[in-house]
């Protein structure tokens, strides 16, 4: 019998174990390289549970549309979001190329916006670099108001990232790089 049995009085624990960590009576081991959802369904299908899908689905609510109409009002233009950090520098693209790419947008008549929770810097930098006006949201969207405005978007431009993933599965158009 495992310690975690005794402590929670479960009959049975299944779970993610590292490899220092106490055996449970049912695991796989925990990859730090691997796509967070697909680490949860292994564990689930341990479980029992099955999914007929991989791709994650965000539900985007009429709440979350309206928290990011209250940072970025609706017009008539298109919206482009970039968000470009990412929590590995590894998967950062420069901050130097954003600029080039968001003026593009701009000049394609496409609203430009930055997003990030803790990037402000790094996205004023940006704009800072660009010719074209855009919008620094890092810092103040929440997360229901960044899912409201890349429901909105017409496009994604981001490290891989947080953004990139909720893009992906709430079905809008992005780009990672």
């Amino acid at each position: 019998s495992n310690p975690f049995t005794k402590n929670l009085g479960a009959k049975l624990t299944i779970g993610l174990r590292a490899e220092d960590a106490e055996p449970l009576d049912l695991w796989v081991p925990y990859v730090y390289w691997q796509p967070e959802f697909l680490r949860f369904l292994e564990v689930v299908r341990l479980a029992g549970a099955a999914t007929r899908d991989l791709q994650p689905r965000l539900v985007v609510t009429e709440a979350d549309i309206q928290d990011s109409l209250q940072q970025l009002p609706e017009t008539d233009q298109p919206i482009a979001i970039i968000h470009p950090t990412a929590g590995d520098p590894r998967r950062r693209w420069p901050l130097e190329r954003f600029a080039p790419g968001a003026d593009y947008l701009a000049q394609k008549g496409m609203r430009v916006c930055l997003v990030g929770a803790n990037n402000r810097e790094a996205a004023a930098e940006i704009i800072s670099r660009m010719e074209n006006p855009a919008v620094n949201l890092a810092g103040i969207l929440s997360l229901e108001g960044l899912a409201g405005l890349i429901k909105r978007c017409a496009l994604l431009l981001s490290n891989d990232s947080g953004p990139l993933h909720m893009a992906a599965a709430i079905g809008a158009p992005s780009v990672g790089l």
